[in-house]
């Protein structure tokens, strides 16, 4: 069907909207054709809400119906005008929508636009518009017979709307390209990223973006400079005043698009109200709307009226080359107008990358290095199943960081990784990386653990010297160590029990919650204090059940095992055990390896370990001669030099804060960690359901079989730690852990007062009030759950927990 043939048959003679694709812009020529440059039959809008305003006045001016037309990826511009001015609700304004189905499956397969497609229709079935879909075999008998159905429609002051499929209209107008010294936008682009370099660049509208990112690959460079914002409405100048003020380090470009520029012009004002030095912005006008002479924009006297500070216009390559050595001298914030009277070809190479590997790489570079970052691409990577880049991401942590000492947080991905991938694949990734002391600790735990250990022990001595000959430079640390070992043996080839003196000079407070349970609150609160350090980082060494405190906690009655578990336990205090695809033994074992490597800790660590050897060579000997006395009191000691282990880098008579190294499901451990308390955080259900789902990629659905599960193991998580006080109760230890709830914590100043008496403080020596806790930023938190956008998922929590819902005051 001929495009004259559709507009003839609407009967209208008022149309407005924003030609921003093919199909659009063919139609928007012949109404030039047709009307010429008359405003009071064709408006050419600045955006689809516009367009929708513009009907608006029309239809009160005239009581006709207005035709507005636009792309589908762009209703939602649209939306707010529409139910809050069109709809039968609001005014009862009658308007036809022509709405160009660019997105159609298969026709552009543009990123930006597949969820819009998914919604485009649906939006017109929410705004009550009923609508009918033009194809390229669609006739006009068909036409007419629907324009006189909805005439009725439209008789009752209501919208209609006809969807347009690729391909449906046919023009007979081309559009003539004008010729200038500027003849491509390619051009442009390329002259552009030569003077760039590695600094940020935002692109804004689909040739821009594509022409970018083909550019790059040309060039065979990486995308990690440019954020590619095509479909963002305009909103990508935006985007780089952010950007620019929070990294006033970096320059940042912002290639704009003059239609898009135009679409949110009001953002030149607050990037002119900022003046952010850093921000070079550069918009190409290519005319594309402009062509119409009732379209007349002065931008230069715009963006100067705006406060930019320095503005050029260009119209050649050599102009534009000129004008950009002298912007990379200068750090002022710049507006570049160049003029190209061309159009795009538009046979430009699309992304090969997904939108999110974009934001990540982006990221990456941006934050470099950033190992949150990291972990978070490598959840998105495996819940898309890539497993290729999931060993790519995995192999650049190892090869970019120091993985013995960071790269363990990393770890919190290990089980989606494990159940992913064949565990012999997974094996032998961890093999790859098996480090020469990782190996000898194993073979020397092997060798004091077998049926003939009596025969090994000159052996093993051996290979723990070639231990210490890779681990430690420093003559006194080897000496420590080794008198150290020496000890752990003693327990093997003596009846004799040594005698200990363990330094006791700190105080310890175990923190722990439930997951997002707002436990940060309250170590932001104690390091308010004097004398309170906060230790930085967990501690699984404490309860992994494999080489960890917990393990031979649970195997103190078990004789035959315990002794050897001590041994393993000895090994990987020193980061020297296998590695394994369990999470929590890397935690452990990476993080023992960081404190005995700390630079300023790794002489008191070495010291404490010759007390720890001596405590497990008592507890071996306590477990080879079945001596359950010995065993408990060894036990105890260890328990007391494993805390002191994770201050070995802080001074004496201080209060340490150790997170989540006892998690409170572990709780009962505390009956062997004599000088040290624990604050266990628990939470109204609701408000961390609302923190999981914003801050956890595991809870990025939303559904209500994810909420159900939620609960189900918020109830399952409050037994337990039910269960664990319970047990701690019954060794004397209740007046050792105290349960704190989030929203009395932040809501109420005499309970944060009752935790501080709880523990070792005094509150004479809080010397620097919020500081770090703010009450009432945390308070928003507290009633997240109100304003989350999913309130019938806070309603099925609600019901299914409610013994578990916090009593406000209200």
């Amino acid at each position: 069907m001929k495009i004259k043939n559709f507009v003839d048959s609407l009967e209208c003679d008022f149309f407005t909207g924003v030609p921003s694709s093919s199909l659009l812009k063919s139609l928007s020529n012949y109404l030039e054709l047709k009307f010429g440059s008359s405003p009071r039959h064709h408006i050419i809008a600045a955006n689809e809400g516009n367009a929708v305003a513009l009907a608006v006045g029309y239809h009160l001016a005239t009581q006709k119906c207005p035709v507005v037309y636009m792309q589908n990826s762009c209703e939602g511009n649209a939306v707010n005008p529409i139910t809050s001015l069109m709809d039968e609700h609001a005014y009862s304004i009658p308007a036809i929508y022509v709405i160009g189905w660019m997105d159609e499956p298969g026709i552009y397969d543009v990123q930006q636009y597949v969820y819009q497609d998914n919604v485009s229709r649906k939006l017109l079935d929410i705004m009550n518009i009923p609508y009918y879909i033009v194809e390229n075999t669609t006739t006009e008998e068909d036409l007419l017979k629907k324009i006189k159905e909805f005439k009725k429609i439209l008789g009752n002051d209501r919208s209609v709307a006809f969807v347009i499929k690729e391909g449906a209209l046919i023009s007979d107008i081309d559009v003539v390209d004008n010729d200038n010294d500027i003849s491509m936008r390619e051009s442009i682009v390329n002259t552009i990223t030569d003077f760039t370099g590695e600094d940020i660049v935002i692109s804004s509208t689909d040739e821009i973006s594509f022409e970018l990112f083909e550019l790059r690959e040309k060039k065979r460079q990486d995308h990690k400079c440019d954020f590619l914002t095509n479909c963002s409405m305009g909103h990508a100048s935006s985007i780089a005043l952010s950007l620019s003020i929070i990294r006033p380090q970096e320059r940042i470009w912002c290639i704009d698009g003059y239609d898009t520029l135009i679409m949110q012009m009001g953002a030149l004002t607050r990037i002119g109200n900022y003046e952010p030095n850093n921000l070079v912005h550069i918009a190409i006008n290519n005319h594309s709307i402009t062509q119409s002479s009732a379209q007349k924009f002065k931008i230069l006297d715009i963006a100067k009226a705006c406060g930019y500070k320095k503005i050029y216009q260009v119209t050649t390559l050599n102009e534009l080359k000129n004008v950009l050595r002298e912007v990379v001298l200068n750090k002022t914030l710049t507006f570049i107008e160049i003029k190209d009277y061309s159009d795009s070809t538009g046979n430009f190479v699309k992304p090969m990358i997904t939108l999110k590997e974009n934001k990540y790489g982006f990221m990456k570079n941006l934050h470099k290095p950033s190992l949150v970052l990291r972990r978070k691409e490598m959840s998105y990577l495996l819940s898309i199943k890539q497993y290729d880049k999931v060993l790519t991401c995995f192999s650049e942590i190892f090869k970019n960081f120091n993985y013995r000492l960071n790269s363990y947080y990393f770890f919190t991905a290990i089980s989606a990784f494990k159940e992913l991938y064949p565990q012999d694949d997974v094996n032998q990734f961890f093999n790859k990386h098996y480090t020469e002391e990782m190996d000898l600790g194993e073979k020397i735990t092997e060798l004091l653990t077998s049926d003939y250990f009596m025969n090994n022990i000159d052996k093993s001595s051996i290979l723990f010297e070639n231990l210490l000959e890779i681990l430690f430079k420093e003559k006194d640390i080897k000496l420590l160590y080794r008198n150290s070992f020496i000890s752990l043996i003693n327990g093997l080839t003596t009846k004799k029990e040594i005698k200990i003196d363990i330094p006791s000079n700190n105080n310890y407070i175990l923190l722990s919650g439930i997951g997002w349970s707002g436990s940060g609150a309250v170590v932001d609160y104690l390091k308010e204090f004097d004398n309170v350090i906060f230790s930085g980082y967990e501690w699984s060494i404490f309860e992994d059940e494999q080489c960890g405190f917990k393990n031979l906690i649970k195997n103190k009655d078990n004789h035959d095992t315990l002794w050897k578990q001590a041994i393993k336990f000895y090994f990987g205090l020193l980061g020297c055990q296998k590695l394994s695809s369990n999470w929590w033994v890397h935690k452990a074992l990476f993080g023992a390896y960081n404190r005995a490597h700390s630079e300023h800790g790794k002489k008191k660590y070495a010291e404490l370990m010759g007390i720890m050897g001596k405590s497990l060579g008592n507890l071996i000997l306590g477990a080879l001669s079945r001596n359950k006395e010995l065993c408990n009191s060894s036990l105890h000691s260890v328990g007391k030099i494993l805390l002191s282990l994770c201050s070995a880098d802080f001074d004496d008579n201080s209060t340490i804060i150790i997170d989540n190294a006892v998690h409170i499901n572990n709780a009962s451990i505390l009956q062997y960690l004599d000088n040290a308390k624990m604050i266990a955080v628990i939470r109204d259900p609701r408000s961390n359901y609302v923190s999981l789902k914003r801050e956890c990629v595991a809870y990025s659905q939303d559904t209500d079989e994810q909420a159900k599960t939620f609960v189900c193991r918020y109830k399952s998580k409050l037994k337990k730690i039910s269960s664990e006080i319970k047990l701690l109760t019954q060794h004397g230890g209740a007046d050792r852990i105290k349960l704190v709830h989030f929203e009395d914590f932040v809501l109420n100043e005499d309970f944060r007062d009752s935790v501080v008496n709880f523990l070792f403080l005094n509150l004479k020596d809080w010397t620097s009030p919020q500081k770090y806790f703010k009450p009432n930023e945390s308070s928003k938190n507290v009633y997240n759950f109100k304003d989350y956008e999913n309130q019938d998922e806070i309603k099925l929590i609600a019901k299914l927990a409610e013994e578990y819902l916090y009593k406000f005051n209200e």
